[in-house]
């Protein structure tokens, strides 16, 4: 595996072990896959970590039963 690759896993292991919980949690239950983890990890990216949660409340919901191009839409859009 590359620096970039490690990088990469070990900074979306830390945001879903902490910063965005309940989709780690999604994700280790099988609700939701990889790359629906990481697309919600890397759209919260730039927020602070309580509007982050917020947006994670919001989204995850059902967020397993999308199609992953609907997860990207802004809120509100679908």
């Amino acid at each position: 595996m590359s620096q970039c690759g490690a990088s990469w896993r070990t900074d979306l292991a830390v945001t879903l072990g902490w910063r965005l919980a309940a989709t780690g949690e999604a994700l280790e239950s099988g609700v939701i896959d990889l790359p629906r983890a990481r697309l919600i990890a890397e759209a919260t990216g730039a927020l602070s970590d309580e509007a982050a949660r917020a947006v994670e409340e919001r989204v995850l919901p059902g967020a397993g039963k999308r199609p992953l191009g609907c997860c990207a839409q802004p809120c509100g859009t679908r």
